[in-house]
């Protein structure tokens, strides 16, 4: 748990701390940008949570994590949460399919709403989404479980494009919102 929030934690202070160089703005009033970023970082993980309560209850994971936290055992619990394997195919938000949707999500917010919390949290979880797809890509040299339910298949050079094109997408949102 500590290696990965660690991980993530870097990638966000130092796309953060860019962002608010390049728009030189060192005022108490950009401290909303960097708390949404920081609820941004841990939201895409809900998607291990709902798979504990909701969508595998039954599910050896499940059970295990849920009786960790009955016995008023949070630390653990969280932790079993947590670490939970990213290369299972069952984890909403770790899919290309709700990438490409919060892709446009991302785009209305910053858009449409001066709200820096809301900034800081569409592009905070963008950078999660897409530190975890770098990490996998890395670690196995594919990251096939991320296009599990995409409707056809791409070869290995489209896959490394797309991430490519998502690290430009998000680097043009982080600067010019």
């Amino acid at each position: 748990m500590k290696k990965e929030y660690l991980t993530h934690f870097a990638f966000l202070f130092a796309f953060f701390t860019l962002i608010t160089l390049f728009k030189g703005r060192f005022e108490i009033a950009f401290i909303p940008f960097w708390l949404g970023g920081i609820f941004g970082t841990f939201l895409p993980d809900a998607d291990k949570l709902l798979h504990v309560y909701f969508l595998k209850p039954k599910d050896v994971e499940s059970q295990k994590t849920n009786n960790l936290l009955s016995e008023k055992k949070y630390k653990e619990g969280l932790d079993t949460i947590i670490s939970a394997p990213l290369q299972r195919n069952d984890f909403i938000f770790h899919t290309i399919t709700i990438q490409l949707v919060f892709l446009v999500f991302t785009f209305f917010i910053l858009t449409s709403t001066s709200s820096l919390a809301a900034h800081g949290l569409v592009i905070a979880f963008l950078l999660h989404l897409i530190v975890d797809q770098l990490i996998d890509f890395i670690e196995t040299k594919n990251y096939e479980k991320w296009f599990a339910d995409f409707p056809f298949n791409l070869n290995s050079g489209q896959k490394t494009w797309y991430l490519v094109a998502n690290v430009v997408i998000l680097v043009i949102f982080g600067f010019l919102f």
